[in-house]
């Protein structure tokens, strides 16, 4: 059981430094790109309260703000940028030197001076509940 237990903790403990390393927030970043402030203004109605887009009903009408249909402003959309490592030699900083002139985001550019490339994965999902202004920070 000792063995084991020796063989399991390096596993253990590089996951927990991989995810230190993820929810820091200079380095992850999660963004919302739909539903947005103008999916809201076309679709949202006030139920107990709270203001949010139906989940249902006719699908079929396009809101004049987003330029969508209520089904579309029922899509949960994200982007989630991690700012990863680079860790060969020499690579580590001919990348980010090669990348850094095509971009003047601040983020990005800060990526690279840390010798990081960012990653980029996005998702998109229809939505089960009632999108909420208030959940989505809008």
């Amino acid at each position: 059981a000792m063995a084991d237990s020796a063989a399991v903790r390096p596993i253990i403990e590089a996951q927990a430094q991989a995810l230190a390393e993820v929810l820091r927030p200079d380095l992850t970043r999660i963004d919302i790109l739909n539903p947005t402030a103008q999916s809201f203004a076309d679709f949202e109605r006030m139920n107990n309260g709270v203001r949010e887009i139906p989940n249902g009903g006719a699908t079929g009408a396009i809101g004049a703000t987003a330029n969508q249909t209520l089904l579309e402003a029922n899509t949960l959309s994200v982007r989630v940028t991690y700012c990863a490592r680079l860790t060969m030699p020499l690579v580590d900083r001919f990348i980010p030197a090669l990348l850094a002139p095509w971009t003047s985001d601040a983020r990005v550019l800060a990526c690279y001076a840390a010798r990081r490339v960012p990653i980029v994965a996005r998702a998109i999902v229809p939505m089960h509940s009632t999108p909420r202004r208030a959940a989505m920070q809008l």
